[in-house]
Order: structure tokens, then C-alpha cells, then sequence
């Protein structure tokens, strides 16, 4: 279970591979959540990286594709924190 704010891993998925032909893990912050999504699967939305500023996208990503970060990143806090703040929640 996590929180809105934490940041996480998110697998890319078997068919989505990196430059040496593996699937990765790529970092993201939880924006809202948990969602319930198909066959009873559980979700939450997420940011990646990006600019803090407008246009924050979010994407559904599965429970069972997220796992805490290894380590905290200044710049998907500062995100998290601008799309609060565009979003108008705290």
C-alpha cells in the first residue's frame, strides 16, 4: 500500500525493454490512490519525471508494478509538491 506523495519504482512491463533488451524499473512519485482497476486488481496514479509545471500526466499503474524507490529524488519531490499545489490539494 502506499501514500500519495511516496515516491516508487514502476516496472515497464515485459514488452517495453531498455537498450540492453531488458525491462526496467523507472522512478515515479504516487499522485492519487489506490484505484480499483480491472478483475478486482488495485492501482494508483503516478507522475514520472518531468518539469514542475503544468502539464502534470498522470498514469494508472498497477499495484503489483510499484516497489518504494531505493532513494529519494529532490526533483519528484518538488513535482509532487508543484502538482499539489496546481491541483489545489495538500
Amino acid at each position: 500500500m502506499f501514500t500519495k506523495g511516496t515516491q516508487v519504482e514502476v516496472y515497464s512491463g515485459p514488452n517495453v525493454r531498455d537498450e540492453t533488451g531488458n525491462p526496467f524499473w523507472y522512478p515515479a512519485v504516487v499522485s492519487s490512490g489506490p484505484i480499483p482497476l480491472n478483475a478486482g486488481q488495485q492501482g494508483y496514479y503516478v507522475l514520472g519525471v518531468g518539469p514542475a509545471a503544468y502539464p502534470f500526466d498522470q498514469y494508472a499503474k498497477n499495484e503489483s508494478d510499484l516497489r518504494p524507490a531505493s532513494a529519494a529524488r529532490a526533483d519528484l519531490d518538488e513535482r509532487y509538491r508543484a502538482f499539489c499545489r496546481w491541483a489545489g490539494v495538500s
